[in-house]
């Protein structure tokens, strides 16, 4: 299948490229942008990590967790599980499931992307991405999700 170009698969890998050429030539990584994510309550965002050298992880393991999210230890913890080619809900943290989905499509290019509907003040902060059946020792990376007000400042 091929996506059109504002897909949020197809975002700029540019930056990433330059990182990767600098810190760690010839290793696979995770990748994120250094620029937050932005939305408003209500609104829907897309986290966005990548694996450079691009290849497909479509059979890999993906952990989308909060960094700041407080769970008791024998809870569900992730924002997002993906394992065995699917969904995990009874590891996802109770909020996040319904709300969340992978672009599963997007994992055959090495891009690792998390919808998250309607954006709420506690969504606000850190999420790591973490593929931890990779070989390589950069396994995660980390995005950040500014929540904003309507008018655009910072919550």
């Amino acid at each position: 299948m091929i996506l059109p170009a504002n897909h949020p698969s197809q975002f700029h890998r540019r930056s990433y490229e330059v990182l990767t050429a600098v810190c760690f030539p010839g290793q696979i990584q995770v990748l994120s942008p250094h620029e937050p994510v932005r939305a408003a309550p209500g609104e829907d965002a897309v986290l966005k990590c990548l694996v450079d050298p691009k290849f497909d992880i479509g059979g890999k393991t993906v952990e989308w967790s909060k960094l700041d999210l407080k769970v008791n230890p024998a809870d569900p913890s992730y924002v997002y599980l993906y394992r065995n080619r699917r969904e995990d809900v009874l590891l996802m943290f109770p909020s996040y499931v319904g709300r969340t989905k992978l672009f599963t499509e997007a994992l055959k290019d090495g891009n690792i992307l998390l919808l998250i509907k309607n954006v709420t003040l506690a969504d606000n902060g850190q999420y790591r991405c973490f593929i931890p059946d990779l070989k390589s020792t950069s396994r995660q990376s980390t995005v950040t999700l500014h929540i904003i007000n309507r008018v655009g400042t910072g919550v």
